[in-house]
């Protein structure tokens, strides 16, 4: 089982943000289940903005937090 993970910046609400990073990661698990990947291999979740991997001060710290991670799920 791998998850699609979805991440987003600090702009905007809490609230947006995670639906953000579900719609993301759903968008993503759709296009990969399109190329043929079982979708029973795959599951999504939404992590909002709680996650960051670089800083939300900056043009390029935004750029790098909102993003899909996938790792393998049990």
């Amino acid at each position: 089982m791998i998850e699609v993970g979805g991440h987003t910046d600090s702009d905007g609400s809490d609230q947006d943000n995670q639906t953000l990073s579900d719609n993301r990661a759903t968008s993503v698990r759709n296009a990969l289940v399109a190329q043929g990947i079982n979708s029973t291999m795959l599951k999504t979740k939404g992590y909002g903005e709680k996650q960051p991997k670089d800083t939300n001060d900056t043009k390029d710290g935004k750029f790098r937090n909102r993003r899909i991670e996938y790792t393998k799920a049990n």
